[in-house]
């Protein structure tokens, strides 16, 4: 609960404006990053950003020579008409045009002024990167780019030992692990076939270390109920496509977490789910119109309502959210039958658009 003093409705008024002023944000970058913009405008638009806030905002400038020595866009090899299955289609159909802002990496919100940071990178030339999406539908839901190889860095960076994957995707964390001589082995895990065979007959006999690497056709949740963890140093999870995805699987996750507190946990876009839960908590601190209801809503709103917020630095501490898996355990465990409610109607919504298909 939010109390009415006077320094409580000032910062009220101050999250609500900065509030507005990211959406109007939004909309401008996606105007800007639908355009073509020469150095001199890249480098205009990073300058006005630092000088006076508008569109807060990163541009890294990148060269195709530079992306292209990562080990996995060197050294995996697409046949050039592509490879389909099932109309499951894997190419180099990830078009970015030189010059055009793509996001670098996850953004992240400052704790003590709130705002959001953002990355975002252009390269020098025209690039054709690995992708693959499903026949009919042009956009690609899973890439080999700057913000997919950043996303991962940290977790490839500390894995070792036997490492498990959830998620198959293009193999790109699979590829960079099994370079690594202090990891032994990786099991991949994926519920899509179709997926699995394109990784099994295209991606992997191009490793170099094809020999530690392992796939298991299965859901990820249940393998993970299954399994002896123990097994296992690391266990990475990717199975979604956004947050949104992301929210249910990650609770489920946080409770197998808990049980197998000697292997390491890491979850891809962490970072940006704790970026909308704090935004939706910022949304009901100051009362923002929102129409939204899907359970991260739901989520910030609730902590929110069950917390006294009395002055600036109790929301300051609020929103810092030091330790994400633990906060959200924390009302996961309280709540178990607000998340089933939701798990029940996603898939009832689900049934429905299958059967009208």
């Amino acid at each position: 609960m939010v109390t009415d003093s006077n320094k409580m409705k000032a910062l009220k008024n101050e999250i609500m404006g900065l509030l507005e002023q990211e959406e109007y944000d939004i909309d401008m970058i996606c105007t800007m990053t639908d355009e073509l913009m020469s150095d001199e405008q890249l480098e205009r638009v990073a300058a006005l950003s630092r000088m006076h806030g508008i569109l807060p905002m990163d541009i890294k400038r990148i060269s195709k020579e530079e992306l292209m020595s990562n080990p996995y866009l060197r050294d995996i090899k697409i046949p050039s008409e592509g490879v389909e299955q099932n109309g499951i289609i894997f190419a180099n159909t990830r078009i970015v045009k030189a010059n055009l802002p793509i996001i670098y990496d996850e953004n992240v919100r400052d704790p003590s002024t709130f705002e959001i940071k953002r990355t975002y990178c252009a390269c020098d030339e025209y690039l054709a990167l690995p992708s693959i999406f499903e026949d009919g539908k042009f956009r690609s839901w899973m890439t080999v780019e700057p913000f997919e190889i950043n996303t991962f860095n940290e977790f490839i960076e500390k894995a070792s030992g036997n490492v498990l994957l959830l998620g198959c995707g293009l193999g790109y964390a699979a590829y960079m692990l099994s370079l690594k001589d202090d990891v032994k082995s990786i099991t991949i895990v994926d519920n899509n076939q179709d997926i699995l065979d394109i990784f099994n007959n295209h991606i992997l006999p191009q490793f170099k270390n094809k020999e530690k690497v392992r796939t298991v056709n299965s859901d990820a949740i249940e393998y993970l109920k299954s399994t002896d963890l123990s097994a296992y140093n690391h266990v990475n999870v990717d199975i979604w496509k956004d947050t949104t995805d992301m929210i249910h699987p990650y609770l489920r996750c946080l409770e197998i977490e808990r049980e197998n507190s000697g292997v390491e946990f890491s979850y891809w876009l962490e970072r940006t789910l704790k970026l909308e839960i704090q935004t939706e908590m910022l949304k009901a601190i100051c009362d923002y119109p929102n129409d939204t209801n899907d359970l991260i809503t739901v989520i910030g709103k609730d902590i929110v309502k069950r917390e006294w917020l009395n002055k600036p630095s109790e929301v300051e501490r609020l929103i810092n959210i030091r330790n994400l898996r633990e906060f959200l355990y924390k009302w996961y465990s309280s709540n178990r039958d607000v998340v089933e409610q939701f798990e029940t109607k996603k898939q009832t919504q689900n049934t429905l658009k299958k059967e009208k298909k």
